[in-house]
């Protein structure tokens, strides 16, 4: 059993550890609060400008760029949006586990298809060449606010790879946000715009634009500058959505931490308070029993 010196500076290294633990669960929570509001305002804004093209009634006869369903899918683009930094709970397993799923489903609905890793932040590097993928192309700095400027060379990369046809399809997985506790990772088709999600929107939106509006120049050259739009909003969307995640994971997670420490803190006081009330017991007894002799 440990001696009392040594159980005192165990529970001086824990209470130091608490500490730091709950700085970094106050400056989480900080962020999360920031975070979380970005988040809401960007998915308004994603389903103001998808019930806009789903308004103008767009199918894939329609000659966008961003429309082209090449086949047969050759080389396969997967952008993985992972965490800045650790200490993000069970945020970056659930990652890995559906880019792994991800990537076996690609494989075998596409035979002979190459997957080809685009990751965003440190550790979306990591959960690709854990996936088994290699990550041709990394953006390593963590975006804090995330624009649609300080996003474009991300945003460009990926267009031009689809564009020139580097990249027949291209999907993104990220972490959705839900609330404090509940952060899921989803993946989406990024390229080509899904068409068919759109057209189940349109069914719903009544009167549609072609309705009620003009368009000018015409409408295929509104609706080809939507598309892009639409493309980059979805990329910001999700950049959010893991900034929001990411937040409320390590703020979560050094809560559990902190709590964890103080309890252990609390267990060992226990056991050095019993251990030195034995001690002094025990020197009690041999001064006692020195006094009867005499």
């Amino acid at each position: 059993m440990a001696n009392l010196r040594e159980i005192r500076k165990r529970i001086k290294s824990i209470k130091s550890t608490a500490k730091v633990t709950q700085a970094m669960q106050m400056v989480a929570a900080t962020k999360s609060k920031v975070s979380q509001v970005s988040a809401l305002n960007a998915a308004h804004y994603a389903k103001m400008i998808t019930d806009l093209i789903s308004g103008m009634h767009v199918s894939s006869n329609f000659g966008s760029p961003f429309l082209v369903n090449r086949k047969p899918v050759k080389n396969i683009g997967l952008v993985v949006i992972g965490s800045s930094r650790g200490f993000v709970g069970p945020l970056t397993n659930n990652l890995t586990a559906m880019v792994s799923k991800t990537a076996i489903e690609l494989k075998q609905k596409h035979e002979g298809a190459q997957l080809h890793g685009i990751s965003l932040h440190k550790l979306g590097f990591k959960i690709l060449n854990y996936a088994g993928i290699k990550s041709d192309y990394h953006f390593a700095d963590y975006i804090e606010k995330p624009t649609l400027s300080n996003l474009s060379p991300i945003s460009s990369l990926i267009s031009n790879k689809f564009l020139d046809a580097s990249f027949d399809q291209i999907y993104l997985v990220y972490s959705r946000f839900i609330n404090l506790l509940n952060y899921q990772a989803t993946v989406i088709k990024l390229l080509p715009v899904d068409t068919t999600f759109l057209a189940a929107i349109s069914e719903k939106s009544k009167p549609t634009l072609d309705e009620t509006y003009i368009f000018e120049p015409n409408k295929e050259a509104v609706l080809n500058s939507l598309l892009q739009k639409y493309f980059e909003t979805q990329l910001i969307f999700a950049v959010l959505n893991s900034n929001a995640s990411e937040n409320a994971a390590r703020m979560m997670s050094m809560k559990n931490a902190t709590d964890n420490a103080k309890s252990l803190s609390d267990d060992l006081t226990l056991v050095y308070n019993k251990q030195r009330q034995a001690k002094i017991t025990q020197q009690i007894i041999e001064i006692s029993s020195g006094v009867n002799q005499l």
